[in-house]
């Protein structure tokens, strides 16, 4: 879905879901719309907790009731997520159709996904890449999700300290992309329904099992997209599984893709830049129309030790920039009067790069359109809303 309301920015379409039967719920505006109403209320329930946990020194007594909200808004963060990683997987980005990705950037990000399930499970991964630099033309972002997709179902199929095999190499024309297990394997009645949608009798839609069910079925389907093929194979149950994908081929050319369309699902927690400023106290604007992201926000920053103010829409935070010369501005691309990457625009116009961060707050999905049309722009990051307060915690106390 589009992030702005500039025609020119970002774009994307939707089109028929082969399989499922046709409902309009995820090929249409609806589910986009319910999930980015759902991440505007979720993300300051997220940041709210947040200072709460911060401030449970003075009272102890509050750690068991915090420790249960925590997990249901993380449970509520992983239904939209998988909700998310569905209508993404489902859905085919027009402006990045014809552009070039290096294999090994699609594996290394899926990887890097996946990584802490991994540990927390004691689960190993074997790694085997091509080392030739061939590329594919599709979406690199999509095709990162359907690799995640893949290896997170080796995970839950696997029993905790079990291996897992990732291969990857290259022929004249073709990729080959296998995940492999030694967990819990597919009967024979079931391999050839494993890429149907069905729900199995109490099972709730937004669990996990079913949830990666989905996530497999929009899987096959972009895979199908890209004119490639996604299989499964398994000797039976108790005799682990085998997911391969199948992909056309590029020879990678002379000229990289530009650094700022690379791979990027969301904004990396490890290797941010720190602000040009001195980190003893930042001076933080918060551009958002909503006054609950504004009031959480606001106090999450307040914690670390920041100065903060707010605007509620572009007018006004440019007024606030040209008096007050924030550091760093969070910015929602939503606004009113005009968006995000606009008034991204103009502050880039009226202050030279190094004297301030620009951070773009999506409530919708970053999907490849939306964080090129951000660079673009002149964000130095991109962040998905329920990812904030991760960001901040990392970035206002000092990076890495």
């Amino acid at each position: 879905m589009a992030v702005t309301d500039n025609k020119n920015d970002a774009q994307s379409t939707s089109m028929p879901i082969r399989g499922l039967p046709d409902t309009g719920i995820g090929q249409g505006p609806f589910l986009p719309t319910l999930l980015h109403d759902l991440r505007n209320l979720l993300a300051p329930i997220n940041n709210s907790l947040y200072v709460l946990r911060l401030r449970s020194d003075a009272d102890p007594g509050l750690l068991p009731t915090l420790d249960t909200m925590d997990k249901q808004v993380l449970a509520l963060r992983r239904a939209i997520d998988q909700l998310t990683a569905v209508d993404q997987l489902f859905r085919y980005d027009p402006l990045l159709a014809s552009e070039a990705f290096p294999l090994t950037d699609v594996i290394n990000a899926a990887i890097a996904c996946v990584q802490p399930i991994f540990e927390q499970r004691g689960q190993r991964l074997h790694v085997t890449q091509c080392a030739e630099a061939t590329v594919w033309r599709g979406s690199a972002s999509g095709m990162t999700e359907v690799v995640t997709v893949l290896l997170e179902n080796a995970a839950q199929c696997s029993p905790d300290g079990g291996e897992i095999w990732l291969e990857a190499a290259a022929s004249v024309d073709e990729a080959r992309i296998s995940v492999r297990d030694s967990g819990v394997g597919i009967s024979p009645d079931l391999l050839g329904k494993i890429f149907e949608l069905t729900l199995a009798p109490g099972i709730s839609v937004l669990s996990e099992q079913q949830g990666l069910q989905l996530r497999l079925v929009a899987a096959k389907n972009l895979v199908e997209r890209h004119e490639g093929r996604l299989h499964a194979v398994s000797e039976g149950s108790g005799k682990g599984s085998e997911f391969v994908i199948y992909l056309p081929l590029e020879r990678a050319r002379t000229t990289r893709t530009d650094p700022r369309t690379r791979l990027r699902r969301a904004i990396p927690l490890t290797g941010i830049a720190t602000p040009r400023a001195s980190l003893t106290q930042l001076r933080m604007l918060i551009v958002d129309d909503s006054p609950a992201v504004q009031i959480s926000l606001g106090a999450l920053v307040r914690e670390l030790g920041h100065d903060v103010r707010a605007a509620v829409d572009g007018a006004e935070a440019l007024t606030i920039a040209r008096a007050w010369l924030p550091q760093v501005v969070l910015l929602d691309i939503h606004l009113p009067t005009f968006n995000g990457y606009d008034v991204a625009r103009q502050l880039q116009a009226h202050f030279a790069s190094e004297q301030m961060i620009l951070i773009m707050m999506g409530g919708d999905a970053l999907n490849d359109t939306a964080v090129r049309a951000a660079y673009d722009a002149g964000f130095d990051h991109c962040v998905d809303k329920m990812q904030t307060r991760e960001l901040l915690e990392t970035l206002l106390n000092g990076g890495t």
